[in-house]
């Protein structure tokens, strides 16, 4: 596989990145919304060779937007999609240390976020989700901290702090918890010769869990089931 896009829609700020993995060229954009060199996307797209797509957890609107885009495009030119761990891209945006242990997290809602720890494992040069993803409540994280040996944290639930407090272990900048176009470029040269294509009709978003309007939609259903058996 020589050239790659890569997107990922699991937050507000879209990413998305164009990269040839023969020359080590990258065109990158923060907002797919605003994108101004639509020329320079647009001919390249019959020339890809695979897809990339953030998969979540994250926005649940957003999710699908992207994934509906890659699918998409992987059907028209009939080339692989392969799935994006979204909570990695933020991990990989920082330099790694060997032996280094990663949070990432992001807003799962009601005072919780979803929470994957990852190692850099020096020997492939890359790094490997070794717990996770998981819905943590907020007062619940330096706990995970200890028993997990989590030596910092990054990732765009990092946020939540302004309302909820800090949780006790170091925290990457603000401008690199998102899963941003720089992260894809890294982990298109990192991690896409190891990840695997899949078959288009089984991609779906990872939402860990129901929506707030799908558990209200549930909890109906199961009243108005209870009240049919009355």
């Amino acid at each position: 596989m020589s050239l790659i896009l890569a997107l990922d829609t699991s937050t507000l700020s879209a990413a998305l990145a164009l990269c040839d993995n023969r020359t080590g060229d990258a065109w990158t954009a923060s907002d797919i919304g605003t994108l101004n060199h639509g020329r320079e996307l647009i001919p390249a797209i019959d020339r890809l060779d695979a897809i990339a797509v953030g998969i979540g957890p994250g926005s649940y609107t957003g999710l699908r937007v992207g994934i509906a885009m890659a699918k998409t495009i992987a059907e028209v030119l009939a080339i692989p999609v392969h799935p994006v761990d979204s909570l990695l891209l933020p991990v990989i945006a920082l330099p790694p240390e060997p032996g280094d242990v990663r949070a990432s997290i992001a807003d799962a809602q009601r005072g919780a976020v979803a929470l994957s720890i990852y190692r850099f494992e020096s020997s492939q040069a890359r790094w490997t989700r070794h717990h996770g993803p998981e819905i943590v409540a907020w007062d619940e994280l330096p706990r995970r901290w200890r028993s997990l040996h989590v030596q910092s944290v990054t990732g765009p639930g990092l946020a939540l702090s302004s309302r909820f407090g800090p949780i006790g272990i170091e925290e990457a900048p603000p401008e690199s918890r998102d899963p941003n176009a720089a992260a894809l470029v890294a982990w298109i040269r990192t991690h896409f010769s190891g990840s695997s294509a899949v078959a288009i009709d089984t991609l779906e978003p990872d939402y860990l869990r129901p929506s707030a309007a799908e558990e209200k939609r549930q909890a109906a259903d199961q009243s108005h089931a209870r009240a049919k058996e009355t």
